[in-house]
């Protein structure tokens, strides 16, 4: 299943940081939750299990998305009801009305636009819309726009589909770079479900085996294979069918045939989840390939293919070649030219010259953007404490040092303080002795949250900085800049009482959890060293003092 993502009702995403801060929500203590809100993540949750399914099969899920939609609209759940109408949008799309579908989603794409979280969810739709009309420039227009920005916060999942999709068409040429591929394989393995591993794996395949790399092509095939036999659930007869394709590529004829009996066999119980499927005209290429133009003309011919309707655009094109083939085989010679002549300019339309530039120059930045990320996503990790998903110590260290140095002369007097406070629990190791240290890391995360709350936000335009990092241990470093410190000395304050009155009885009983802080302030530009072993000192004396204080001194 796809993660849950709740944008609830005002119009934001709600979306953990990191995977520590994540679980450090889940471990507030419990509160009253909206109507409302349990009504959202009730939605996400039907739509997540929904966005899954497609990949495998497409029975029920117009009239799902349908109710979804129905019931969102009736709550004012405006984001929820743009993701609904967008999968049934895909449903259709994948059922041969993409015309239809994408006229839709470029609405919703404008509708969503409050939310980018969700617009570059819908761009991802848009991407598979305009490939099976053969808007190849188009697709990687949307591929960017998929792709750009802040995409962070974004489910893995999402991410990890919108990079499958913009990949598929990167490497839809000879002599592309597989460098998209590679992070789009990476990224799928870690934040999907089996069927999604599958499909990708299996897609892959087949695009590789159309562009010569026969080593690739056979890599992802047996990876594909692997899935669908790990997991039953996970496989589909466009799956299969890829699979299929990029063994008869390999010229591995045994194994194609038996790849697409498998997929014809998934096709009868389920469907096929795509009009770029069609495990008939792939299968009749196998047979043409065996020497059996007769079988391969039945399979074109097959009365389940032909009561499927629309075909995609590539698929049209496809089958133009292959029946071209197979009538000539059969030595129906005028018949066969015909359909070679109608093949040769479906083939020229779809593959422009412009849209192979534009691909390759599309794809090339994609992969750009898609490095940028993990690079910044990998250096957020390396600034970011793992079990509370506050800053660590180096990030702290960095913040200290940018904020130490000579306040704006335009700010007023009190913009040249730089207050910082040393939190420590109280009698923390009696936690983690008493109650195992599983409980001492849940209360750590429950405090880490409540920092979290407090004061990682962007702060207001002409308020002052707030900063809040884990330093070790059960250690916190709390700083304020451009307060006073009898301001500090109240926030740190209002801190402590706020930590008596969040329960913990369910982590550690009627054990009291409480802090002390140890405050500093100074003029800037200050000595950050200074400023943190001052802090120390008065953490020492208000552990001295009885705990669950704040004492506080000024540094000249």
């Amino acid at each position: 299943m796809l993660p849950l993502i709740h944008f609830g009702k005002g119009g934001s995403s709600v979306a953990a940081r990191s995977a520590g801060a994540a679980h450090a929500r889940n471990c507030k203590p419990p509160k009253a939750t909206l109507p409302q809100d349990e009504a959202a993540l009730a939605l996400d949750r039907q739509l997540g299990a929904l966005e899954a399914s497609v990949y495998c099969t497409l029975h029920g899920a117009i009239e799902a998305c349908e109710d979804i939609a129905a019931r969102a609209d009736a709550l004012a759940l405006v984001p929820q009801r743009i993701r609904a109408r967008l999968l049934a949008s895909d449903v259709r799309s994948r059922l041969g009305q993409p015309a239809e579908a994408r006229a839709e989603q470029l609405a919703l794409h404008h509708e969503a636009r409050p939310w980018p979280m969700l617009a570059r969810h819908v761009a991802t739709y848009l991407m598979s819309s305009c490939d099976r009309l053969g808007l190849r420039v188009e697709v990687m227009h949307w591929a960017r726009s998929a792709l750009a920005g802040d995409t962070h916060d974004d489910p893995p999942a999402w991410h990890a589909e919108a990079l499958m999709v913009a990949a598929l068409f990167s490497v839809s040429r000879t002599g592309a770079d597989y460098t998209l591929v590679d992070q789009a394989m990476a990224a799928v393995r870690v934040a999907c479900a089996p069927a999604m591993v599958a499909a990708t794996a299996a897609n892959f395949a087949e695009v590789t085996a159309e562009c010569g790399e026969l080593a690739l092509a056979s890599h992802f095939a047996d990876e594909s294979e692997a899935v669908m036999l790990r997991h039953p659930e996970a496989a589909s007869a466009l799956s299969w069918e890829s699979v299929g394709r990029a063994r008869l590529a390999s010229s591995e004829l045994s194994a194609a045939e038996h790849a697409m009996r498998e997929s014809l066999r998934i096709e009868e119980q389920l469907g096929c989840c795509d009009v770029n499927g069609d495990p008939w005209l792939s299968f009749a290429e196998v047979m043409l390939a065996g020497g059996n133009p007769t079988g391969a003309l039945t399979m074109l011919e097959h009365p389940r293919r032909g009561a499927r309707g629309a075909l995609s655009s590539w698929t049209n094109t496809r089958d133009l070649r292959v029946r071209s083939q197979v009538l000539a085989a059969l030595h129906r010679w005028e018949e066969a030219y015909a359909r070679m002549v109608q093949y040769v300019a479906a083939y020229e339309h779809a593959r422009s010259i412009e849209g192979d530039r534009a691909v390759a120059e599309s794809s090339a930045t994609v992969a750009v953007y898609e490095e940028r990320r993990r690079s910044q996503y990998f250096e957020r990790l390396a600034l970011t404490d793992p079990l509370t998903g506050l800053p660590n110590r180096r990030q702290a260290e960095r913040w200290l040092t940018e904020h130490a140095g000579a306040a704006s002369r335009d700010a007023g007097p009190a913009s040249d303080q730089l207050c910082v406070a040393i939190a420590d629990l109280d009698h923390f190791k009696r936690i983690n002795d008493t109650c195992s240290h599983d409980a001492g890391d849940l209360v750590l995360q429950r405090f880490g949250t409540l920092l979290i709350e407090s004061f990682n936000a962007l702060p207001a335009p002409g308020t002052p900085a707030m900063f809040a990092a884990r330093l070790g241990g059960e250690e916190f470093l709390i700083a304020w800049s451009g307060i006073p410190i009898e301001a500090a000395m109240r926030r740190g304050n209002a801190l402590c009482e706020r930590l008596r009155k969040t329960s913990f009885t369910d982590l550690v009983g009627s054990m009291p959890v409480t802090a002390s802080l140890g405050l500093a302030c100074g003029i800037r530009p200050v000595d950050p060293g200074a400023l943190l072993r001052a802090a120390d000192q008065c953490l020492y004396q208000a552990k001295r003092a009885g705990r669950d204080r704040v004492i506080g001194a000024s540094v000249n």
